[in-house]
């Protein structure tokens, strides 16, 4: 009851602080609309420097001539990072442009009604894209397509377009973003459209907490609590929302104050124990937060990382910490805890899986389907803390990364038809250790959906099929197809098409692991030198990418969770 309370006090207190950007006319469409502002801190153009190049000594006197040194090895040539974002443009240039679009679209301008206004924010994104030589264009048409989609009330397209902003010019997109939200959330009671502006402003929340802006992202979820209205289901979701952000909100309040008497007392027990819990069950950072725990309060947490620190080599010594932890994990106060801790002993087991044989494999494999189940039924994923999610949706162009078929990007989805052998290569280059994650769905069904994943400059490809039970298995693996190698296998559940299924890959150092909606498919150790696509199935020169066989399928989220090292863009993004 106190946390409720707490939390409501805590939306309260929000929504009383003034809006975002609250002295902003509210459409582009009125004569005196605001733009977004720049960031406070624009971002630097990246420049890569030459190194400096070594003069050559004046010959001596009555000297031989040397013969011409022989060139010297090409440098290995630097990847092409992304452009750096464009200033705002100046407001005369914008109102130009606004004047010039009111005409364009003088028709559809007209029509005020939701379904006229959605046909519009697509017409200005797609004008937007093709806008993309004239900066004070594609920035005015970009900001129209929010306003549009805010009448619209329909929060995904307003998001996307702010999203696309974000890429292209140097302003705040959270700040976007959350002006957006809070603008729609008093007409967000239409019921069609309820569903979909939640699940983005659940979204949006996460961003804004990730970004330590606990406040903004309370009062978004408080803005849609018309939508929320006369569903049950939904108005529990916003409401355990707003009860995580309040335990955030004070987690890392607590957090600044105990780091700081860390830093005067560094062997103060409580304070080691708080920067330990938060380090590890918040952020997600056990290697960096397990010395703080070793020096903690808590004596069995406290024996727990002792006992980790130790460095446990062999399989059975790795499972054996991996079993501490999962004791524990029972032990904690709050599910968040719980499954964070619960994680930690999975990525302590997928580690020793493969060096154990028996049954007591079989019990290491249910209990890594359990966690990854945990994990996605708790909807403040404290395990995954503030490791960064890429969006590579947004980075993907169809015409150019589309490989074979007919892809098609339809808001914040992508779509392949049913041609033979449909294949797209996305233009990112993930770090040594991550997850990638694939949200589909199958609207006809013939053969495969598959997703390729790479490591240590290796790419091979998870391949789906079947339809009264689920078939998978890698292509290739030591030069096995499919269907006939160690990683090939079968699940009791049928393939239905249109529903949702959510896939993690999880790519380490050492192994990969895959899971198909929390449920392990195989964790295989490997460097990935015996994996490869063969054949028809190479993607260029991408390292990940999506796949289907004379399918249908809609690929509603692709995203990579950054675990070790950053991953980079191979070009600008293209939305």
């Amino acid at each position: 009851m106190k946390v409720i309370v707490a939390a409501l006090m805590f939306c309260t207190m929000s929504l009383a602080q003034p809006a975002i950007a609250a002295d902003r006319p509210r459409n582009i469409f009125d004569d005196d609309w605001t733009p977004p502002k720049m960031t406070e801190k624009p971002r630097p153009p990246v420049t890569v420097i030459p190194p400096p190049s070594t003069p050559a000594d004046p010959p001596a006197k009555n000297s031989t001539p040397k013969p011409p040194s022989p060139k010297p090895t090409p440098a290995i040539p630097i990847a092409p990072q992304p452009p750096a974002r464009l200033p705002v443009p100046a407001k005369p240039g914008q109102a130009a442009v606004r004047q010039v679009m009111k005409e364009v679209f003088a028709e559809q301008l007209a029509d005020r009604s939701i379904p006229a206004r959605r046909k519009l924010a697509a017409a200005l994104l797609a004008q937007a894209d093709k806008s993309s030589q004239v900066p004070a264009d594609q920035f005015v048409l970009l900001a129209a397509a929010i306003d549009a989609s805010v009448d619209a009330i329909n929060l995904p397209a307003a998001l996307e377009a702010a999203d696309r902003m974000a890429d292209a010019f140097d302003v705040d997109g959270l700040g976007v973003k959350a002006d957006a939200a809070l603008r729609l959330g008093p007409k967000s009671s239409l019921p069609d459209a309820a569903a979909e502006n939640i699940e983005a402003v659940l979204e949006l929340s996460r961003d804004l907490a990730r970004a330590d802006d606990y406040a903004t992202a309370a009062r978004v979820c408080a803005a849609l609590q018309p939508a929320a209205a006369t569903t049950p289901v939904l108005r529990a979701q916003l409401q355990q929302r707003q009860r995580e952000l309040v335990l955030a909100r004070d987690a890392a309040d607590r957090f600044a104050r105990d780091l700081a008497k860390l830093k005067d007392s560094p062997d103060d027990p409580a304070a080691n124990l708080a920067v330990g819990r938060y380090t590890c069950l918040i952020k997600g950072e056990w290697e960096m937060g397990l010395p703080t725990l070793a020096k903690g309060s808590d004596v069995a947490l406290k024996s727990l990382a002792a006992r980790e620190l130790t460095h446990a080599t062999t399989p059975d010594e790795i499972a054996g910490v991996a079993d501490a932890w999962w004791d524990a994990a029972a032990k904690q106060s709050d599910a968040a805890s719980r499954a964070a801790v619960t994680a930690h002993a999975a990525s302590l087991y997928e580690r020793s899986v493969s060096g154990i044989a028996g049954l007591r494999k079989v019990q290491i494999e249910k209990r890594i389907a359990e966690a990854a189940k945990l994990a996605s039924s708790v909807p403040m994923k404290v395990a995954s803390g503030n490791k960064r999610v890429v969006n590579l949706l947004k980075l993907i162009d169809p015409k150019r990364d589309g490989v074979n078929g007919i892809w098609e990007v339809n808001g914040s989805s992508l779509t392949c038809g049913k041609e033979r052998d449909s294949k797209l290569g996305v233009p990112y280059d993930p770090p040594d250790e991550y997850d990638y994650h694939v949200v589909f769905t199958r609207n006809e069904y013939k053969e495969t959906v598959q997703a390729m994943f790479s490591g240590n400059g290796h790419s091979a490809w998870l391949v789906l099929w079947g339809d009264n039970k689920i078939n998978f298995g890698v292509q290739k693996v030591d030069d096995k197809e499919r269907w006939a190698n160690v990683t090939t296998g079968k699940l009791d559940t049928a393939f239905k098409n249109n529903q949702r299924y959510d896939c993690l890959i999880q790519v380490r150092k050492d192994s990969v692991t895959a899971l198909l909606d929390g449920k392990q498919l195989f964790n295989l150790k490997t460097d990935f030198s015996n994996l490869e696509p063969g054949g028809h199935w190479k993607v260029r020169d991408a390292k990940l990418g999506v796949g289907a066989n004379e399918n249908s399928v809609t690929f509603n989220v692709i995203e990579v969770i950054e675990v070790s090292g950053s991953g980079k863009p191979t070009v600008s993004p293209a939305r």
